[in-house]
C-alpha cells in the first residue's frame, strides 16, 4: 500500500530528456527552457566527443527538498540523455526504469 502523502509519477513512453532536445520541443510549443530552471537545467558537463549526446546535450533533473516520489514504469521504459540531482530529500523511489545514454569515453590516442 502507498502512503497517502507520496507523489507518483508514471513513464509510459521512453523519454530523451537531452537539453537541446527538450529546448527544441519547448519552443515547437512555444515555451521556453528558462522558464523550468527550477527543476531542469543542461547538466554542467556537456558531451565533447559522442554523436548521440552531440545532437541531444545532457540534461539535469533537480529533486530539492522533496520527500516521498515514486517514479515509475510497467513496461520498463528508459530514460536517456539526463542525469539526477537529488538533495535534501528522503523517500525517492525509481522502479522498472532504464537510465542510459548519459557518458562518453574519451580514447586515449
Amino acid at each position: 500500500m502507498i502512503a497517502p502523502d507520496v507523489s507518483i509519477i508514471e513513464i509510459l513512453a521512453d523519454l530523451d530528456l537531452g537539453s537541446i532536445f527538450v529546448e527544441s520541443k519547448l519552443a515547437d510549443a512555444g515555451k521556453n527552457l528558462a522558464d523550468y530552471d527550477d527543476v531542469y537545467l543542461p547538466h554542467n558537463h556537456q558531451p565533447q566527443l559522442h554523436p548521440s549526446l552531440l545532437a541531444s546535450g545532457i540534461g539535469q533533473i533537480t529533486l530539492t527538498e522533496f520527500d516521498h516520489l515514486m517514479v515509475f514504469s510497467k513496461s520498463g521504459c528508459i530514460i536517456k540523455h539526463v542525469s539526477f540531482a537529488i538533495d535534501d530529500a528522503s523517500d525517492i523511489v525509481f522502479r522498472n526504469l532504464h537510465l542510459a545514454e548519459l557518458w562518453e569515453t574519451k580514447r586515449d590516442i
